[in-house]
């Protein structure tokens, strides 16, 4: 049956909702493959999607759409699939099938992150800093692979050789990733150990509409919901709506009061959403100890700690932590390569380092 489910996502019309309508008449999901006209109007179901997925049906057997999934290498999971995450189920319209790419583990706990695309140098810090942690203390961090905070997110996850989840508006085949400057990112995440998911078949392409339907997802599949930056419009805020509908928790970064991407999350922190402006802010909200990091026991010099603590009260660039230390730039650099290698700091890229 589940294979038979699987073959009517590809039907573009077959939402949550008529696929509830089409179960509590059929016994046999099945039987939709052969019902005429008049049974599966029977089912409540319009005479338009009726009509449309006659029109349909005619040219797409389940045979041929299981066909597809094989050659591309996609795998799914059905709403009717014990993996299937108990969370999504709760939400209003939960998707028909999840199909996806990698390794989609439901068990453990998953925080959703979003941001504005247009991200700013604050934002990328704060990600870097809050991040890697919560990876590290096993928290799966759900993301859109958009640009912006959502690719910061999912980087930062990897890095601190985390598990991500990719929540697409699109199709998750290789060649349909959206954005495209993505790509790679997507086949990271995959030989990373994590998933690129999405409730669309192969060949769907992005539209105006799946992306918001998207972000219903990365909420419904979160325990909670972090707004690291969002204008007062934005689609990290559809989000954070998503999430106080099914009873998630919301955290929020607070910024500069002059900041305009700034207005949508305070707005959210003024209405109750949790301020988070260290990892254990989210960690204590879910009753998890932030792991130690083996590499931070290593014993460091009295030079490599003095920078050590520069970075870890906040990301630095190069020429700051030379004047800082007082020390040489040689010296500077030579230790920043040590602390790099113990893995207790991190080139942001443009000469920048962080804890």
């Amino acid at each position: 049956m589940t294979k038979k489910i699987v073959a009517l996502a590809f039907f573009d019309k077959m939402t949550a909702r008529n696929y509830q309508k089409i179960k509590k008449r059929f016994y046999d999901i099945g039987l939709v493959w052969s019902a005429g006209k008049n049974e599966l109007l029977s089912a409540g179901l319009s005479e338009k999607f009726v009509s449309d997925f006659l029109t349909w049906r005619k040219d797409n057997p389940p045979e041929k759409n299981l066909e597809i999934l094989e050659q591309k290498n996609i795998s799914t999971l059905s709403i009717t699939e014990p993996q299937y995450p108990k969370l999504l189920k709760q939400i209003f319209d939960p998707p028909m099938v999840l199909f996806y790419r990698g390794q989609l583990k439901t068990q453990g706990l998953r925080l959703g992150v979003v941001g504005t695309r247009k991200m700013s140098r604050y934002a990328e810090e704060v990600i870097n800093k809050i991040i890697p942690p919560l990876a590290r203390a096993k928290l799966t961090i759900v993301s859109g692979l958009a640009l912006g905070a959502d690719g910061a997110a999912h980087r930062a996850t990897i890095a601190a050789q985390g598990n991500t989840w990719a929540i697409l508006g699109g199709s998750v085949e290789k060649n349909m990733i959206y954005p495209a400057v993505h790509n790679r990112l997507a086949e990271e995440i995959v030989d990373s150990g994590g998933a690129v998911i999405s409730e669309y078949p192969p060949g769907f392409l992005p539209t105006s509409y799946s992306f918001p339907m998207r972000n219903r997802i990365i909420a419904g599949v979160s325990q909670g919901v972090l707004i690291v930056e969002a204008p007062k419009k934005s689609g990290a805020l559809i989000t954070a709506s998503s999430a106080l509908d099914n009873n998630r928790e919301v955290f929020c970064v607070p910024h500069q009061i002059f900041s305009l991407n700034a207005v949508g999350g305070h707005q959210l922190i003024k209405a109750g959403a949790k301020l988070v402006d260290t990892p254990e802010d989210i960690l204590e909200e879910f009753n998890i100890s932030r792991p130690e990091q083996a590499a931070k026991l290593v014993e460091l010099k009295d030079d490599e700690e003095k920078i050590y603590k520069l970075l870890q009260a906040e990301p630095r660039h190069i020429n700051e932590i030379i004047k800082l230390s007082a020390l040489q730039s040689t010296q500077v650099n030579a230790i920043l390569s040590n602390l790099e290698l113990k893995d207790l700091i991190k080139n942001m890229g443009n000469m920048i380092y962080s804890s």
